[in-house]
């Protein structure tokens, strides 16, 4: 008999259901079930343009605060996102002209995957770094490096940033 193969698509976060799918042992409970199947997911990557236009068109038609919300955070993430830090300058530049209380994602191989500068308050901002637990080599739960955690935070926005600057400047010693 010939193998029976389907394939399709799906905008289903598929990785969230691998569990209810992976079956080790033959089973007769709920249905009977002795054939094996080999099941590849393979997450398709493609442009931010083309999530951003997809996005975009689910902002349309979203309603509600929360899911307009959510939709827009995701653009903004898509859109505002370190192209190159592969060198120092490249890295100054792009904090020198982010945005306050805006999370960007680096994408290029790098220590951190996640910074920020935060306000505050009318006087006070801090900045905050997520560690890229694929380059890092880190494992299991840890605090995001923050300026805050160090009960460090800065009169001015710049203030932030060079320190933020500052803080970074051991990824690019070797450059």
């Amino acid at each position: 008999m010939a193998n029976k193969k389907i394939e399709f698509e799906t905008y289903i976060k598929i990785f969230n259901e691998i569990t209810s799918l992976k079956k080790d042992e033959p089973s007769f409970i709920n249905f009977l079930s002795y054939k094996r199947t080999k099941v590849t997911i393979e997450e398709i990557e493609e442009s931010n343009e083309i999530y951003i236009d997809r996005l975009t068109k689910m902002l349309e038609k979203a309603d509600g605060w929360s899911n307009k919300s959510r939709i827009q955070d995701e653009i903004t993430r898509l859109t505002k996102q370190i192209p190159n830090v592969s060198s120092k300058e490249a890295f100054i530049e792009f904090v020198n002209n982010m945005d306050a209380n805006k999370t960007y994602k680096i994408t290029t191989p790098f220590l951190f995957e996640m910074i920020r500068v935060d306000k505050n308050s009318e006087t006070t901002f801090s900045w905050s770094l997520g560690y890229n637990y694929k380059v890092s080599g880190r494992t299991g739960y840890s605090y995001s490096m923050a300026s805050n955690n160090f009960v460090k935070q800065f009169k001015t926005e710049a203030g932030a940033k060079k320190s933020l600057i500052k803080h970074c400047e051991f990824l690019f010693k070797n450059n």
